[in-house]
């Protein structure tokens, strides 16, 4: 998701590129994450967090009302608190953002990689359960992280085989890219355009 978050920053999308990584990061249905609205945000060391925690309330969310999605990741909370920054009191994180706009996006980052897998904003959800699921994490870890109600509900975002067969299938320059991404994510906000 790096790679992509880059392209939209520097191709003129940066807000687009920083809800990638903080969909991503958070587990975010589409809906969630274009919803969402400075006051949602909850970073360390405002509030009553003390420091410990980061995450963003999920006021309407398919489980059911006033969810809690944390993030732990030190470089999206970064990217999330940049956000939140340069976001007006009552605005919105991603103003006047669609499904269909981040779609469309995520078919232009797809053309430019040569990828001919589809993407859509919902397969943050999908790529990020299968990568935890790829990394050993427990699986009710999973489940909690991403706020599904069962095990059984969560286990069609487990795509191990596809995420592995969709790195076999990229063109060797896209796989020559994937080796920068633990760099983007950890610098991701020296490539945003200065405002």
């Amino acid at each position: 998701m790096s790679l992509f978050a880059l392209l939209l920053s520097i191709g003129g999308f940066p807000r687009y590129g920083m809800g990638l990584l903080i969909g991503f990061a958070a587990f975010l249905r589409p809906t969630e994450l274009i919803s969402l609205r400075k006051e949602d945000v909850l970073l360390p060391h405002t509030h009553l967090s003390e420091g410990r925690v980061c995450g963003l309330h999920i006021s309407k969310a398919k489980g059911g009302r006033n969810q809690f999605a944390r993030i732990q990741d030190p470089h999206a909370v970064a990217v999330l608190a940049a956000l939140y920054a340069n976001t007006p009191p009552g605005g919105r994180l991603f103003p006047g953002a669609t499904g269909a706009k981040f779609n469309s996006l995520l078919r232009w980052c797809c053309a430019i990689l040569d990828i001919t897998d589809k993407f859509t904003l919902h397969s943050l959800r999908h790529g990020r359960a299968s990568q935890d699921f790829l990394n050993d994490l427990d699986p009710r870890l999973i489940q909690r992280s991403g706020r599904w109600r069962s095990e059984h509900g969560m286990e069609p975002y487990l795509q191990a085989c596809a995420a592995f067969l969709l790195i076999l299938r990229c063109p060797p320059a896209t796989s020559a890219l994937l080796e920068f991404a633990p760099f983007i994510r950890e610098h991701f906000l020296l490539f945003l355009p200065s405002t």
